[in-house]
């Protein structure tokens, strides 16, 4: 038994090429961060955000969303741009104001500073522990009715609580 691997259309490399190139901008407006990680995850975010996530933008804290935890906080702007592309209300000028004071894009996700966002990374390895441990949208346990998503790094899973 043989897996074939489904070819991406060019709209599929331009959405993606989208991404990579406003977390290229946006890191670069912010005069802080490095956009590597957005960059690299930009083709999984935007497989994930198309393909597998059940939300509605209309209703950011839909009682059944599915979740996605950022765990690489450093890669918040890859947050915010998917937030953006599905229509969460963050407009351009939010992603050219990222790390910014007072804007609704910080260094870091804030769940009710930014719609959609669910919970910030904080110190390391906190978004992986977010994702684990988080109680259903119901804030019942141990039992979820939606999925949770996340992204986590190397240096997430050596570090506890540093």
């Amino acid at each position: 038994m043989t897996t074939e691997t489904a070819r991406g259309t060019d709209l599929d490399t331009l959405a993606v090429d989208t991404v990579r190139t406003l977390a290229m901008d946006a890191i670069q407006k912010a005069g802080d961060g490095h956009p590597g990680t957005a960059m690299a995850l930009g083709p999984a975010a935007y497989v994930l955000w198309t393909r597998f996530l059940t939300f509605d933008p209309t209703q950011p804290d839909w009682f059944d969303r599915d979740r996605f935890v950022l765990s690489n906080g450093h890669a918040s702007v890859l947050q915010y741009i998917a937030l953006h592309l599905t229509g969460y209300g963050l407009g351009i000028d939010d992603l050219k104001q990222q790390r910014q004071w007072g804007s609704i894009t910080p260094g870091h996700p804030e769940h009710f500073l930014t719609p959609g966002s669910r919970s910030p990374p904080g110190r390391s390895a906190r978004g992986s522990a977010t994702r684990s441990g988080s109680p259903s949208p119901s804030g019942s346990w141990p039992t979820a009715t939606a999925p949770r998503w996340s992204t986590t790094g190397p240096g997430r899973s050596a570090r506890t609580g540093t």
